[in-house]
């Protein structure tokens, strides 16, 4: 997750839940299924995922690595734009969940480039060093 990144992809845009906040596992469950799908890189709300990305819940949203993030919730996806947007429409999905359970509309655009300019620096680790 060094570089920006631009291609193919969908922008959902998630609003703050009407019945209730969406929670921490609906919003992994979103990133599992987009992964599931091939995408390539996500970000929500200008956050770069990465494979070790840990989401859990605040008192008004949700804090991703340790950053707050507030609905709306802006999630970038670069990936086959079909697919990614089939995981997040498909019926008894994350998406229709999004809806039905937590009163959140879900919006999603395929506009003709996606741009996810949040980097993450890479990880320090203590033990392994990486080979060159």
């Amino acid at each position: 997750g060094r570089l920006p990144a631009i291609g193919k992809g969908i922008i959902i845009h998630i609003t703050a839940g009407e019945k209730e906040r969406i929670d921490s596992s609906t919003m992994f469950g979103l990133i599992e299924e987009l992964r599931n799908a091939g995408v390539e890189v996500i970000s929500i709300n200008d956050i770069r995922i990465i494979t070790s990305s840990y989401i859990s819940d605040s008192k008004h949203g949700l804090i991703c690595d340790g950053i707050e993030m507030d609905p709306p919730y802006i999630v970038k996806a670069i990936g086959d734009p079909q697919n990614l947007q089939n995981a997040v429409t498909i019926a008894g999905g994350v998406g229709s969940r999004l809806k039905v359970k937590f009163g959140a509309l879900v919006h999603v655009m395929t506009p003709d480039e996606v741009e996810i300019k949040a980097t993450r620096e890479p990880k320090q680790y203590q033990y392994a060093h990486q080979v060159e």
